[in-house]
C-alpha cells in the first residue's frame, strides 16, 4: 500500500509539472503534434506577419523571418491567402523572447507542415 500511495503522488507530481495550455480550449491531456517547418515565400529574411487568430484581420503578434525554423502545433481553417485557407499555429520561444504563440498563414510554411502533420488545433 505504501509502493502505491508513493507512486500515485509521484505520478501526481509529474503531472503538475506538465506545461500549461497553449491554446483555448485545449487541455494539458489533448495531443498535440510538433512540427518544425521553415517560413516560405518570400525573399530570404523578409518579414512574415504571424497573427492572433486565422484570418489577415486578426491582430499581429509578432514578424517571422522567411528562412526561420519554427514549431508548429496544430492548423486552423481560415481567411485563404493566395489559394491556402489554413493557418498554422506557431508556439513557444521563437527567438529565445517570452512565448508569444500565433498563427501563420499555410501560404509562408513549408511542405511539411501540412494539415494530415499539423492536425486541427
Amino acid at each position: 500500500m505504501k509502493l502505491f500511495t508513493l507512486l500515485s503522488l509521484s505520478l501526481l507530481s509529474l503531472a503538475a509539472a506538465l506545461p500549461a495550455d497553449t491554446e483555448p480550449g485545449m487541455t494539458r491531456w489533448d495531443k498535440r503534434s510538433n512540427v518544425w517547418c521553415v517560413v516560405t515565400g518570400k525573399t530570404q529574411g523578409a518579414n512574415v506577419h504571424c497573427r492572433a487568430g486565422p484570418s489577415t484581420d486578426s491582430k499581429h503578434v509578432r514578424y517571422v523571418k522567411v528562412g526561420d525554423l519554427l514549431r508548429f502545433t496544430c492548423y486552423k481553417k481560415g481567411e485563404c491567402v493566395d489559394g491556402n485557407c489554413t493557418w498554422d499555429y506557431a508556439v513557444g520561444n521563437i527567438y529565445g523572447d517570452e512565448p508569444k504563440n500565433c498563427y501563420v498563414s499555410g501560404r509562408y510554411t513549408d511542405d511539411l507542415c501540412t494539415a494530415a502533420a499539423l492536425g486541427k488545433c
